[in-house]
C-alpha cells in the first residue's frame, strides 16, 4: 500500500480522541467531592484549555449577568464564555464554601496537577485510553454540534475561529458519520 493510501486509512480509523457519553458518566460517578465534579462539568461546557481553567479568577465570574472571563494566553486576550443554568447553581453553591479572601482562583491548581487528575479520573473509571484534560475541548467541540449548537456559539466559547474548529474538530467518528446519516437520511421512505 502506498504511503498517501495508508496515512488515508489511518486518519479514517483513528479519528481524533473523545470521551463517548457513558465514559463522562462513569467518570462523574467516580468523582464525589464537589470541587472535582465542578472543575470537570467547567471543563466540558467551557471547551477550555487546561491553563484557562487553572487559571480562572473568581473575579472573571459574573454571577449576575451569568458568564465567565477567560484569559486566553494563546491569543492573548479575553474571551466571554456561557454556562447551562445547573452549572450556574453548582458554581454559586461552591463558591459559598469558598474563602475568596485566601485564594483568588477558582481551582487552586496547576495544569499539570489538572493533567494528572484527569489520568487518575480516567483510570478509576475504567477507561483505558490516553485522556488528558485538552479531550474535553474535544467533547465540547464535538457534542456542541451533534446537539446542533451554530459554529459561532462553539467558536466564541473555545476562541477558534469556526474555520479553525471545521478543519481541527470537526472529525466525526465512523460510528458517528454512520448514526448520523442513519438518523437524518436524505430521503426518507
Amino acid at each position: 500500500m502506498s504511503d498517501s493510501r495508508e496515512k488515508q486509512t489511518a486518519s479514517i480509523a483513528s479519528p481524533m480522541s473523545y470521551l463517548k457519553t457513558d465514559e463522562i458518566v462513569g467518570i462523574l460517578s467516580i468523582l464525589h467531592e464537589e470541587g472535582e465534579r465542578l472543575m470537570f462539568r467547567l471543563g466540558l461546557e467551557l471547551g477550555a484549555r487546561v491553563s484557562e481553567i487553572s487559571s480562572l479568577k473568581w473575579t472573571n465570574v459574573n454571577f449576575a449577568e451569568k458568564y465567565v472571563v477567560i484569559w486566553d494566553e494563546k491569543k492573548d486576550k479575553y474571551r466571554v464564555c456561557v454556562l447551562p443554568e445547573d452549572l450556574w447553581t453548582l458554581l454559586r453553591e461552591y463558591s459559598k464554601r469558598v474563602d475568596k479572601r485566601r485564594e483568588d482562583r477558582v481551582f487552586p491548581y496547576s495544569s499539570k496537577t489538572l493533567n494528572r487528575r484527569i489520568k487518575q479520573w480516567a483510570k478509576d473509571a475504567g477507561i483505558t485510553r490516553r485522556v488528558r484534560w485538552h479531550t474535553l475541548r474535544h467533547i465540547y467541540v464535538v457534542e456542541s454540534r451533534k446537539k446542533g449548537r451554530e459554529w459561532s456559539l462553539i467558536s466564541a466559547q473555545t476562541g477558534d475561529t469556526a474555520a479553525t474548529l471545521i478543519q481541527e474538530y470537526d472529525k466525526l467518528s465512523l460510528e458517528d458519520r454512520q448514526k448520523m446519516t442513519n438518523d437524518k437520511p436524505l430521503i426518507g421512505d
